[in-house]
């Protein structure tokens, strides 16, 4: 058996309706989609667009042209659905609890000073990744997700050489920023 490559089983899938082509590309796929989605979104809402961008691959299938890769492909759909849902947040009021906090439940086994420590963390880090350039940001994500520089360039249409600044300006930021808020 020879291994096809991305492009061809989606086309494989597209054109002659093959099941299995397109199962193979869900599961290269399935993990790293997910993963990059998460890092954006609530957990509902990452699983909710991971299913719409699958749609769109799907619907779109049979019109497929390689013009990249099918990763960059389908990394640019994720993108855009993550927008979409951000803007959307934007124009709808936040919501809250009736006294206007969030109430949160512990079970008996989990401790809740090192929910409190984590959260903290994750609180630090989402707030030097919130203070990135938004093309930062987008290449820091992107990479992430275990994406080449090259495959990042594609996504976000921007040389190889921008990328890879980019992603080094990145890091350096947010390196200074977490020392900042750890000392």
């Amino acid at each position: 058996m020879t291994l096809r490559n991305d492009d061809q089983l989606l086309n494989d899938y597209g054109k002659r309706g093959d099941a299995a082509a397109f199962d193979i590309l869900y599961q290269r796929f399935r993990q790293p989609l997910f993963g990059f989605i998460r890092q954006q979104l609530p957990e509902a809402v990452a699983n909710e667009v991971f299913q719409d961008c699958w749609m769109v691959v799907i619907e779109q299938a049979s019109d497929y042209m390689p013009c990249g890769s099918f990763r960059g492909y389908l990394f640019t759909i994720a993108r855009r659905k993550i927008a979409d849902y951000w803007r959307g947040q934007q124009r709808q009021p936040s919501q809250t609890s009736d006294d206007g906090n969030v109430v949160e439940q512990f079970s008996d086994d989990v401790d809740p000073q090192k929910i409190q420590l984590q959260q903290a963390t994750n609180a630090v880090i989402l707030m030097c990744v919130g203070r990135l350039s938004k093309v930062q940001r987008d290449a820091f994500m992107l990479k992430q997700t275990g994406l080449a520089v090259e495959e990042i360039s594609l996504i976000l249409g921007a040389t190889f050489e921008t990328v890879k600044s980019r992603i080094r300006a990145s890091y350096s930021q947010l390196r200074r920023c977490w020392e900042r808020h750890h000392e």
